[in-house]
């Protein structure tokens, strides 16, 4: 069952400058709800030595203002709605899946109870943990080098012609964004991008999304019983066992590697 949260977050809205050798003073004021949903988790026992956990989030994270590009407004006094989209660290579905079985071979357990001591120390008690990860992709914004000085971590967006999403049978590493779609705005009427009275870009706050993460992890363990009080344990953990490549976020700013993934990805 999903829980639904609302809440009013901070945004700034301006700044002002009250002389040449004094920094922008930031205004803020509530303007941009936040919003989040979140899933819950399931434990379950469905056997002697096998225990299963799982948790699931239904929705993601949305508000007008962020921890990486978008700290701060394009255009915080018009436009507000756009301001509003995805987070950076949104993910709309993540899917985790963990289980421990007890392997039912050794002393204690369902089969080899009365085995040999050499046979149960190699192959009695051992624990195999699978815990496997899947989610849905971060938020992307789109932005371009700013044509004049907006003051303090303000970024610039273009112009947004189409969606700019390209199918996932045509994304790869080196294009996963259509360029096309976006038209750097120009404050010059001699070039290409420049519109008449307008300053910033149409194009939203979070609109695309970037690759999905898929990943699973394991181990396995043994303890060596030296007497009643101590013992030993062997342990054999595995990252990414499949070798599932997972890519971190494309270039979001058009200029050059625009599109291009160029590392992997880190698991949140």
């Amino acid at each position: 069952m999903a829980r639904f949260a609302e809440c009013s977050d901070w945004l700034q809205v301006g700044s002002v400058k009250a002389g040449p050798k004094v920094a922008a003073i930031p205004l803020r004021g509530g303007i941009v709800p936040s919003d989040w949903r979140i899933g819950e988790g399931v434990s379950r026992r469905h056997m002697p030595g096998l225990e299963r956990r799982r948790c699931v989030k239904l929705h993601g994270a949305g508000n007008g203002v962020d921890v990486g590009v978008q700290r701060q407004p394009q255009d915080g006094l018009h436009r507000h709605e756009s301001e509003y989209g995805l987070s950076e660290f949104d993910t709309q579905h993540r899917f985790v899946a963990s289980a421990v079985w007890y392997l039912p071979y050794g002393r204690d357990r369902r089969y080899g109870a009365h085995a040999a001591r050499a046979l149960n120390m190699m192959l009695g008690a051992w624990e195999f943990s699978p815990i496997a990860t899947a989610q849905t992709g971060l938020g992307l914004t789109v932005t371009q080098g700013c044509s004049f000085n907006l003051g303090g971590e303000v970024t610039c967006r273009p112009n947004r012609l189409t969606n700019g999403a390209l199918p996932e049978n045509v994304r790869s590493v080196d294009n996963w964004i259509d360029a096309s779609a976006f038209q750097i705005l120009q404050l010059n009427p001699a070039q290409p991008g420049f519109t008449p009275n307008q300053v910033f870009g149409n194009s939203d706050v979070g609109i695309l999304r970037g690759p999905k993460l898929f990943n699973i992890d394991f181990n396995l363990s043994k303890n060596f019983a030296l007497n009643e009080r101590h013992s030993v344990q062997f342990r054999a953990e595995f990252f990414n066992a499949l070798n599932h490549p997972n890519f971190s976020v494309p270039g979001t700013n058009l200029s050059a590697g625009f599109g291009q993934i160029t590392s992997n990805r880190a698991q949140i």
